[in-house]
């Protein structure tokens, strides 16, 4: 049962979309893109990425920006939500296992439920007409719910993949969002779990955090091939488009550097954004939430990273554009 509370929230919320629908409808708008932030290797900077992706679009490009944290570990919530805040997502069961959960049971139609809106803590964005960031998270306390989620994918009859199942379920969701938001984006576990798959099948763009060296490569590639094209039958084409972001990146590193220019001037079959995360003390401070109802100038977050988060914003926003052009979208 929802509370009052609760009940009033949603319903401004859905108000919202209507409103923003009238607002949009008299004139063409181009889909809502969905994006997967993936890599089956862990610590390589997935949810540090979607962090400063997000809020880049939203602060920079006027986005508005929906993130699903499909991570039980819940790094990206916790970036961007207050301790307090996020258990009492996971007490009053809004969280993106709950989510899954009310899909395996056949219940469509709620995702607005389980979305925190305007979670980023830069100033900038809380009052923002357009620009912004709102999230489905994620919390530990859900973790043990996962495996039963899965029971029940497998279980279902017919002999399908519990990943296409649960993308199937998810999509109509999505679509009744595309009037609302510019891009959806995943924030994906490490390791090929049923929910990362689904992500992955609904996703038109792929970015790909790896770090430069040579594990990180390997289980790029591996990813890459084995996952991507092998399994999901990733194309890397007009309609489906796979790049990779360089994260931690040291640029006292001339190793780190060389191999960077490298993959930036392109190498044949793989797409790289011309930008990089770096090693910083600045994105370390990024990432640690200020704490309930406390906010922060977008300098004093990314400090002096700001110049990185614009750029990887504009290069991000560049790959969307491209994405919703009309005649880009006649390839898919």
């Amino acid at each position: 049962m929802h509370s009052a509370g609760d009940t009033g929230m949603i319903t401004l919320f859905l108000a919202d979309i209507a409103i923003c629908r009238v607002r949009r409808g008299s004139r063409a708008r181009p889909v809502s893109i969905i994006v997967a932030i993936a890599n089956h290797k862990g610590g390589v900077g997935k949810s540090t990425s979607s962090m400063m992706i997000a809020e880049g679009l939203a602060l920079f490009h006027g986005r508005r920006v929906l993130l699903l944290d499909l991570d039980q570990q819940g790094m990206l919530s916790r970036m961007l939500m207050s301790h307090s805040a996020l258990d009492a997502a996971a007490r009053e069961r809004r969280t993106s296992t709950h989510l899954m959960r009310a899909y395996v049971a056949g219940q469509q139609g709620g995702l607005p439920y389980f979305i925190v809106p305007r979670v980023s803590d830069i100033s900038e964005l809380r009052n923002a007409r357009d620009g912004r960031v709102d999230l489905v998270p994620s919390h530990p306390q859900s973790l043990s719910e996962y495996r039963l989620i899965e029971d029940a994918l497998s279980a279902r009859p017919g002999g399908q993949r519990p990943d296409q199942a649960l993308a199937m379920m998810m999509q109509p969701d999505l679509l009744r969002l595309a009037d609302y938001y510019d891009v959806i984006m995943f924030d994906c576990a490490a390791g090929v779990s049923t929910l990362s798959l689904a992500a992955l099948r609904l996703s038109s763009i792929v970015v790909s955090p790896t770090m430069l060296e040579r594990n990180s490569i390997n289980a790029l590639v591996d990813f890459l091939r084995i996952i991507l094209e092998a399994d999901l039958g990733f194309k890397n084409n007009a309609a489906q488009q796979v790049f990779v972001l360089m994260t931690m990146f040291m640029r006292s590193n001339p190793a780190q550097q060389l191999l960077l220019d490298t993959i930036q001037r392109g190498i044949p079959g793989l797409n790289a954004l011309p930008a990089a995360i770096s090693h910083s003390t600045a994105i370390q401070r990024a990432v640690l939430h200020p704490g309930q109802g406390a906010s922060r100038l977008a300098h004093e977050k990314y400090g002096s990273a700001f110049g990185e988060l614009q750029q990887l914003a504009s290069a991000v926003d560049r790959v969307v554009e491209a994405q919703q052009r009309p005649n880009h979208r006649q390839h898919q």
